[in-house]
């Protein structure tokens, strides 16, 4: 960044209720608390009062969380092509499961774009380095790389404008909010005027 090679990131934490506070049964509805007395938590029969934040992002896959936050990152993203297209952008998911539900849930929420704008990139697709590829042109899909570890270091793609973590991570230190963010004459003018976006889903 001293020698302008790198354009700082500009983190927006975006807080989730559920990701960030975990559940408590005392805080839900009367339908609610049906649902959650109806759940068979362990073998025990024994039933939790409250899930803490971690455990829930382990295994609650909640359509809800997962398209407020698409929907934040498709209004509030870093765009290009005079605003028209939302600009390349890399989503690091828990595991390739998860990665597969967001790639799902944006396909059904923005059926024009399904099949190709958003793709799953990780160690379990076929033909990754192909997907690869095509995410770093700029002009061709997926302008979305929705991705576990496969793109976390040693990819050189200066027309990420968009990181968007789906955990709680701390950005000033992690190598991860460096990824896309060297500065080239095509991505100048752009990053000058809105910098590089880092949303925290959590």
């Amino acid at each position: 960044m001293k020698d302008k090679y790198l354009v700082p990131p500009k983190a927006v934490s975006v807080p989730l209720k559920f990701q960030r506070e975990g559940l408590s049964y005392d805080q839900l509805s009367a339908t609610e608390k049906e649902c959650w007395d109806a759940i068979e938590w362990d073998e025990d029969g024994s039933v939790p009062k409250t899930v803490e934040p971690e455990a829930l992002n382990r295994w609650l896959f909640n359509e809800d969380t997962v398209d407020k936050a698409l929907e934040h990152l498709m209004t509030r993203g870093v765009k290009v092509a005079d605003g028209d297209r939302l600009g390349k952008t890399i989503v690091f998911a828990k595991n390739h499961s998860h990665a597969q539900f967001i790639a799902d849930r944006f396909d059904k929420n923005y059926p024009h774009y399904k099949g190709s704008f958003a793709r799953v990139i990780d160690f379990q697709v076929e033909y990754a380095q192909s997907l690869i590829d095509d995410f770093s042109n700029p002009a061709r899909s997926p302008h979305i790389a929705i991705s576990v570890d496969m793109l976390d270091t040693g990819i050189d793609i200066p027309e990420v404008v968009n990181l968007v973590f789906f955990k709680m991570v701390p950005v000033e230190d992690e190598v991860l909010a460096d990824g896309g963010t060297r500065d080239t004459a095509a991505a100048r003018s752009l990053r000058a005027r809105a910098g590089q976006e880092v949303l925290l889903h959590f």
